[in-house]
């Protein structure tokens, strides 16, 4: 399967023609990906006051374990999420499906932001605390599928790398506003007002701007490829076509350093310093504002070079630096204990996802076809971020307890790398490639 100088050729009915040279679309599918995964993340940066209103436990520790739980459990609807809506987008339309999963992560993520809590519920709280979280993962699961498709097919050969690069920008820029509207939050806030109503905020502000984003999305066009697609008759029965499980395994390990590390360094780093170490709250969610802007600096600029030295070195720098510089970015927060240490140990790691991130989009659409785009991509990454990825800050914060070492997430960081470095041996380079 591995060729490093793969040009596939387009089906004669795609033509140049149906690329669009304007960035509208681009910025259409972008913009509303990044209110899908800010609603999606704030969860996490709001997980110590989540867990104080919705758990009873004695020991706080139980407390946040239990919330972490919830956050892992969501990925479980993700898969699921890439199967429903990834074949919608790949039998209706990419434009429906974006429409269903947006309404679905509003829903969602408005319910949290009223929900009582177990003061109020009793144990339905955390109950239905769960089911929202369900149908965010549900969503989530199939909006990466389908935006991916999306952006690709709006993206001309050769700028791939580069447009598509936006869509992990989204996923940045929404990590960014969760943890700089929660930092923001903190700073401006009591912890007893934080723990009282403040923590609601971000979830409303999620589910309003969620409601424009689904106009935006509802005037957006639905692809051309898509559309000539759907109407040459000598490609129709191929809409039905088995995905082939080899492609998707491949592309599931392929994503595995990818996940991982965001949810390790992103996601669960701040919990860490907040817990194990006595880094102050605020600090600790600026460190990771800082680190995530880097990294939306940096997604576009490595994006645009992949196309014009391909996609694969970039994704072997990102598991060698994983391997090598995790271990002591750990070691740096821990024996420092400041926000100067924090800072410079995330954004070593951020660099790391920055280098996957920027060419990995287009490596995923580039990898499937037309009529499989949505599921394939969506499924591969879906899979991945449900097994390995989102209980990562659960399995994190279990494994320092277990094994009684700080370093225990950094070596799970680790072996998730290894294993990508492994996948991306057997990867075709798909920089000059078209899409079929």
């Amino acid at each position: 399967m591995k060729d490093n100088h793969s040009t596939s050729r387009a089906p004669a009915y795609i033509t140049t023609e149906m690329y669009r040279p304007s960035y509208q679309p681009i910025l259409i599918g972008a913009l509303s990906n990044t209110l899908e995964w800010y609603d999606f993340i704030v969860y996490a940066t709001m997980s110590e006051y989540i867990s104080d209103n919705f758990f009873i436990f004695d020991n706080k520790r139980d407390a946040l374990h239990v919330t972490l739980t919830l956050f892992g459990m969501s990925f479980i609807a993700r898969p699921l999420g890439g199967i429903a809506i990834g074949r919608f987008g790949d039998a209706i339309g990419r434009k429906p499906a974006l429409l269903l999963s947006m309404g679905i992560m509003t829903i969602a993520t408005t319910a949290i932001g009223f929900l009582p809590g177990h003061a109020s519920l009793g144990v339905a709280a955390p109950v239905c605390l769960l089911i929202a979280r369900l149908a965010q993962g549900f969503s989530a699961g199939g909006e990466w599928g389908v935006a991916l498709s999306f952006i690709s097919e709006w993206s001309p050969p050769g700028q791939r790398g580069v447009r598509m690069s936006f869509l992990s920008l989204t996923v940045t820029l929404g990590s960014l506003m969760a943890s700089g509207i929660s930092a923001i939050l903190m700073t401006q806030l009591s912890p007893t007002q934080m723990l009282d109503w403040g923590w609601r905020v971000p979830f409303l502000l999620g589910g309003a701007a969620g409601s424009v984003m689904f106009g935006l999305r509802y005037f957006a066009d639905e692809t051309p490829i898509f559309q000539a697609h759907m109407t040459n008759s000598r490609h129709r029965k191929a809409r039905t076509r088995n995905i082939s499980v080899g492609k998707l395994l491949l592309a599931s390990g392929f994503s595995l350093n990818w996940t991982v590390s965001y949810y390790i360094f992103i996601v669960y780093l701040p919990i860490f310093a907040r817990t194990h170490t006595n880094i102050r709250s605020d600090h600790a969610t600026w460190s990771n504002a800082i680190t995530l802007i880097s990294i939306a600096f940096l997604i576009p600029l490595i994006g645009a070079l992949s196309d014009k030295y391909g996609r694969l070195p970039f994704f072997r720098m990102s598991c060698l630096a994983v391997i090598t510089f995790a271990a002591p970015a750990f070691w740096l927060i821990v024996a420092f204990e400041s926000l100067a240490g924090t800072i410079l140990a995330q954004l070593t790691l951020g660099v790391a996802i920055a280098l996957y991130s920027g060419p990995g989009p287009a490596l995923l659409a580039e990898l499937f076809p037309t009529e499989s785009r949505s599921l394939g991509a969506g499924l591969s990454y879906a899979l991945t971020a449900t097994i390995f990825g989102g209980f990562a800050p659960l399995i994190a914060d279990w494994s320092i307890t277990l094994t009684g070492s700080i370093y225990a997430p950094a070596v799970y960081a680790m072996m998730a790398a290894c294993v990508s470095l492994a996948a991306i041996s057997f990867l075709p380079e798909t920089a000059a490639s078209q899409l079929t």
